[in-house]
């Protein structure tokens, strides 16, 4: 899925409405009215963020463990009492924009 899409069906998926390019540039009609510049979702923590926030409890676990798996080399594990690997940890809470991104499509079952 190449980056353009998945900014369209990000912004799609939080409720922005009447999207359009104008001029090479995406913009469309945010949840509040305001006509506006789409995000970057995919070099965009912030954007990213805001994202996330809407997806429901359900959504989220799936988010968190296909977040999981995505990121190479991190495998959050329950250790003693739940404990967790602090570096695997650390990995799974620096995930790129990039990477968000494509866990919130794909747990949407937006990814193409």
């Amino acid at each position: 899925m190449n980056v353009e899409s998945q900014i369209i069906s990000i912004s799609r998926a939080c409720d922005w409405t009447n999207i359009r390019n104008v001029l090479g540039y995406w913009q469309g009609v945010n949840p509040h009215g305001m006509d506006m510049p789409l995000s970057h979702y995919p070099s965009d923590l912030n954007a990213m963020h805001e994202a996330e926030k809407l997806l429901t409890p359900q959504q989220r676990e799936r988010y968190a463990k296909q977040l999981n798996y995505t990121i190479p080399g991190c495998y959050v594990r329950g250790g003693y009492e739940g404990e967790v690997e602090w570096e695997e940890q650390f990995t799974l809470l620096s995930a790129t924009a990039a990477q968000r991104a494509e866990v919130f499509l794909r747990t949407l079952n937006l990814w193409v």
